[in-house]
């Protein structure tokens, strides 16, 4: 939906078919970057514990942060992991735990890496499209924001 309203703003505002393409890759890549955030804000925690940490753990989701964690655990852990998924645990220890293990096997920050190459590799390719302007700064600090959020 962003991408889209954001399409169709530089369609209004008389864009170039470069500008309109630019900035609703960029909208898109900030969605899909706001995502990831939220999944790891989800398990690390928000600040004044908006929600509680790992919510989606215990609702057996299979986040971004999940299927990397999958991917680098050995089988034993994976299949742990797998487990603890399933039940949709509300025990907030081994919750707790899985976290822990997602945080050490570098899910997390593989994540982290992820949501920042997703806007960067949009902000390259739409920045040389726009005129430098007061817009083009707040656009720019926009996707820092997605990127730094901690609530």
């Amino acid at each position: 939906p962003a991408a889209s309203l954001a399409r169709m703003g530089a369609l209004v505002g008389g864009g170039s078919a470069a500008q309109i393409d630019g900035v609703g890759h960029f909208f898109e890549a900030l969605g899909l970057a706001f995502q990831i955030v939220d999944d790891i804000l989800n398990l690390r925690g928000f600040r004044g514990e908006l929600k509680s940490r790992g919510e989606d753990i215990a609702h057996g989701k299979v986040t971004l942060p999940v299927a990397k964690a999958l991917s680098r655990l050995s089988l034993e852990r994976r299949r742990a992991l797998w487990s603890l998924l399933q039940r949709k645990t509300t025990d907030q220890g081994q919750i707790d735990a899985a976290i822990d293990e997602l945080e050490a096997c570098g899910a997390l920050a593989a994540c982290e890496d992820d949501a920042r190459r997703l806007v960067e590799d949009a902000w390259s390719r739409l920045e040389p499209l726009v005129e430098d302007s007061l817009p083009k700064l707040m656009l720019r600090s926009f996707g820092w924001y997605v990127l730094e959020r901690h609530y």
